[in-house]
């Protein structure tokens, strides 16, 4: 049951992805920064879960996309002009 939900999820997340087309290249460029950091922090809690019987809450999940974006985000552009409150 819990695959299907996330598999609808996922397929809902690749559609949202795909409805970016109207957008400059700059704004295309920070979605899919702000996607792929999300993948990547649920890929790492996946592991921490399986590999080492460790759970987070989802608040921690999605500060830790936040972060993750943040640095991605600002070391892509020079001029970026959001801070992160630790």
């Amino acid at each position: 049951m819990v695959w299907i939900v996330w598999k609808k999820r996922n397929k809902r997340i690749f559609q949202s992805k795909e409805e970016i087309r109207g957008f400059s290249k700059n704004n295309k460029l920070s979605f899919n920064i702000i996607w792929l950091s999300m993948v990547w922090i649920v890929w790492k809690k996946r592991n921490k879960r399986i590999f080492q019987s460790k759970e987070e809450r989802l608040q921690v999940l999605g500060e830790r996309v936040k972060l993750q974006s943040f640095w991605w985000l600002k070391s892509t552009y020079v001029t970026f002009d959001f801070d992160y409150q630790f």
